[in-house]
């Protein structure tokens, strides 16, 4: 019994290799290494997440949005995701590098304020306000601070109504009695003294007024008056654009000051006589006073013969008729954007005329504006 035994035992052991060769991991259960790029369309990502679903096996892409992971097989699913874009998911099955495009997530970009660096709304540490470029548009003016009066809280803006059209700004009230009150302006990460209103508000993408120490903590004490900031529109991925926009509008007087006419200001001056001869005479007759006033014959009458001429004829001029109009505005916008995987560039060109209510005043502006970023 035990000979037969040993015999099977020689017979089968041939075969064990081969056994425990079929019984070894298959390919799909063999490490997967796994490269790519993570990209929003118009540049890569950095600081994207990669991670394994269903596990805690993850990385994050370097400055220029590349990545390396190790996946357990060819089933496993890369979930990407960032701050303000959608989700994504991609089974690998036999890719080895995936370039992955990821889309803006409208809804969520309201958690996220751009300050000099991203941060979210909830990590700040003081208040912001926000105004996006789509609300500016249903604004017809060609004027940066007049576009933001009374739409940002806790913002005090006071437009001049001088040619130069500049503008006091106070957030929040005056913080400096010896520095002014006025906030600095950064415009696409640089910061302006001045000429902020040179932009055209058809290429602001938004508009963001940080106050309190969210000011302070990133542009020192610069910011103490607080900090506008202005993000310009920028080319996007795909067909190239080309984007016109133009209004016209007509300004009137909504109210004017009552005015004296000619004959107002003779009985004016008539009574300021009367006046000053009953202080002198308390007990004599005023109307007959008056009347004596009024008598072109009396050679001690004040007025001149061309004063009474007028009062007599009934005429007047209305001088402000003289030196004001109807006032027309005129804005008219050209940009040409587009983006590809090299780079993005947007140009757009700008005319607007303003012929003021005061005859002597009318501005004209063309400026020029070219935004280009290189991959």
């Amino acid at each position: 019994m035990r000979k037969t035994l040993r015999m099977v035992l020689l017979a089968l052991l041939p075969l064990m290799p081969v056994t425990l060769l079929a019984e070894g991991p298959t390919p799909d259960d063999q490490a997967v290494p796994v490269r790519g790029t993570v990209t929003d369309g118009r540049g890569p990502i950095p600081g994207a997440n990669v991670l394994l679903k269903g596990t805690t096996i993850g990385t994050a892409t370097d400055a220029v949005g590349s990545f390396a992971i190790q996946a357990a097989s060819a089933d496993d699913i890369l979930v990407f995701s960032f701050i303000g874009y959608k989700t994504q998911e991609i089974r690998i099955g036999s890719q080895t590098s995936i370039t992955v495009t990821l889309e803006a997530d409208v809804a969520t970009l309201s958690e996220v304020v751009v300050v000099g660096a991203v941060l979210k709304t909830s990590d700040l540490t003081g208040s912001v306000s926000s105004l996006s470029g789509d609300k500016l548009k249903d604004i017809p003016t060609a004027s940066v601070t007049q576009a933001m009066t009374g739409r940002m809280t806790g913002v005090l803006i006071q437009n001049s109504p001088g040619v130069s059209g500049g503008a006091s700004i106070k957030i929040r009230g005056n913080n400096s009695i010896q520095f002014g009150a006025n906030p600095i302006f950064v415009v696409d990460g640089l910061i302006m003294d001045g000429g902020f209103n040179l932009i055209n508000p058809s290429d602001i993408e938004t508009i963001n007024v940080l106050k309190d120490a969210s000011a302070t903590s990133i542009y020192g004490s610069r910011g103490a008056n607080g900090v506008v900031l202005i993000t310009t529109r920028k080319g996007k991925k795909g067909e190239g654009k080309v984007t016109y926009d133009g209004w016209y509008g007509i300004q009137n007087f909504s109210r004017t000051v009552p005015r004296m006419g000619a004959k107002d200001i003779f009985n004016l001056r008539a009574d300021a006589y009367a006046n000053a001869y009953m202080d002198a005479n308390p007990g004599a007759d005023r109307q007959g006073y008056v009347n004596s006033l009024l008598d072109p014959s009396n050679p001690l009458t004040p007025f001149a013969p061309y004063e009474f001429d007028t009062y007599l004829s009934g005429k007047s001029y209305n001088w402000l008729n003289e030196v004001t109009r109807s006032g027309a505005q005129q804005n008219h916008a050209l940009s040409l954007s587009k983006a590809t995987d090299q780079g993005s560039y947007f140009v757009s060109f700008n005319y607007t005329n303003n012929k003021g209510l005061m005859e002597i005043r009318t501005t004209t502006g063309s400026p020029v504006a070219l935004t280009s970023n290189k991959m």
